[in-house]
């Protein structure tokens, strides 16, 4: 799924989520015209697996989000729930 453009403060993104045994959830960053920002695709994301109340999203490079208000969220996940989302750091 895609979110909407979300305006946020913070330069990390944390989830709270559930993955099932042999599942993921993998994350890319979207511009509000919906083009990928460069470095924070869904193919660069570390995959989240575990049940995990704060999990950091990392790319290849970091976790730093990588760049400035608004962004859209693509998620990809497999035998996975998300709860929560939100940026954290300054």
């Amino acid at each position: 799924f895609v979110t909407p453009p979300l305006r946020f403060e913070g330069r990390q993104l944390k989830l709270n989520l559930a993955v099932d045994g042999g599942g993921f959830v993998r994350v890319g960053l979207l511009d509000q015209d919906g083009q990928v920002i460069e470095g924070r695709s869904v193919a660069n994301c570390v995959p989240l697996t575990g049940d995990q109340l704060d999990a950091t999203v990392t790319w290849k490079g970091g976790s730093d989000l990588g760049t400035t208000n608004p962004v859209r969220i693509r998620v990809q996940m497999r035998k996975a729930r998300i709860f929560a989302f939100r940026f954290s750091g300054t």
